[in-house]
């Protein structure tokens, strides 16, 4: 190491904004040369903090195909966390206001976002997700496509997994998906296992419960998939078992509650969908049915709430099932004379 390195990269420190690209180009050729990690991270820390405000320094940094940028991706992909969470802050400011630039690093973009998305410092993983959100924000949609790639297969998955723990870039990044290309949202949904559903619902309700914030696709995947756990969950009851685990059901439930009960949120095409409805009357009717059996099961109705313990009925999913049923019934009633309709032959018919 030259003398005089440590005391050239000190006195930057704090001046990051005003770096001029003679300084940024020395940090640059310090960094290629040094093999010490201090020395190292001191010149990706000063370059980050440049990038932040300094176009200039991006400019040096991400030019050119074989760009500096293009050699920090490759470090990041196996680098010990300082080092590789640098690279990705670096690498995010970098291409910040430079989206032609971004396309054209783009293919090693997503080789290095997938890479760390697959390791497992969830740190390291919401960090990478700052870089799918800027390509998102800053592609045009028929450029999104090839952004959405990099989170095929279980890369979804983990990204879900760090929003529903509070990620904050994984958690933006998908509601971006949500937002802009809820068909593929959609779409993952049937390669998630059970608790990434949940989390995958969780995240979609951010949208549900807005006025004019769902996606119609995301709406209309809902119902689709409501009215497949309802035959599934009538199949099971006809079949005299009980429910396994029906927190899912629930959820989807809860969320079509949610969503016909603002005032312009639900669309007409739902509204119209008799099958919807038709569905909500059986299963309620089933269920009023199983719970008058002479053999107790989930849905034998309970005399006292005084006598059970709140803390029981709050943690059983069962409890309130056909309240929302009625619920979402009365709601999908309102203004509806077909539904209303439906609903009093339903009532009619012994």
């Amino acid at each position: 190491m030259s003398s005089d390195v440590p005391d050239f990269l000190a006195q930057l420190k704090g001046r990051e904004a005003t770096l001029d690209t003679q300084s940024a180009r020395r940090i640059v050729d310090i960094f290629q040369s040094e093999s010490d990690v201090e020395t190292q991270l001191a010149c990706l820390r000063i370059l980050r903090n440049a990038c932040a405000s300094n176009k200039n320094v991006q400019v040096i940094l991400i030019s050119g195909e074989d760009s500096f940028v293009s050699k920090v991706l490759k470090i990041a992909e196996v680098s010990e966390p300082r080092v590789a969470s640098t690279c990705i802050q670096l690498t995010h400011n970098a291409f910040v206001g430079h989206p032609e630039l971004q396309q054209a690093h783009l293919q090693k973009l997503r080789a290095t976002v997938r890479a760390i998305l697959e390791r497992r410092d969830s740190s390291l993983r919401n960090l990478a997700a700052s870089i799918v959100l800027l390509l998102m924000a800053s592609q045009p949609s028929d450029k999104c496509l090839a952004v959405l790639d990099i989170l095929k297969d279980e890369i979804f998955a983990r990204l879900l997994d760090d929003a529903a723990n509070f990620g904050e870039f994984a958690m933006l990044s998908v509601f971006k998906v949500i937002q802009n290309h809820s068909d593929y949202f959609c779409n993952q949904y049937a390669c998630l296992k059970d608790v990434e559903k949940l989390a995958w619902l969780d995240l979609a309700s951010h949208f549900v419960t807005e006025k004019n914030a769902c996606p119609e696709s995301l709406e209309k995947f809902l119902v689709q998939q409501f009215k497949r756990k309802s035959s599934d969950i009538m199949a099971v009851m006809k079949a005299d078992k009980q429910l396994t685990d029906p927190v899912e059901f629930l959820k989807l439930l809860s969320l079509l509650c949610h969503l016909s009960s603002v005032e312009n949120c639900i669309s007409h095409v739902t509204m119209a969908d008799n099958s919807l409805v038709i569905d909500a009357i059986y299963l309620l009717r089933m269920l009023h049915e199983t719970g008058k059996s002479d053999i107790p099961n989930q849905f034998t109705p309970i005399s006292k709430l005084s006598g059970q313990d709140a803390e029981d009925l709050a943690q059983n999913p069962i409890f309130g099932f056909k309240r929302d049923l009625i619920r979402l019934i009365g709601n999908l009633c309102w203004n509806h004379r077909q539904n209303q309709d439906q609903v009093s032959g339903s009532v009619r018919r012994p």
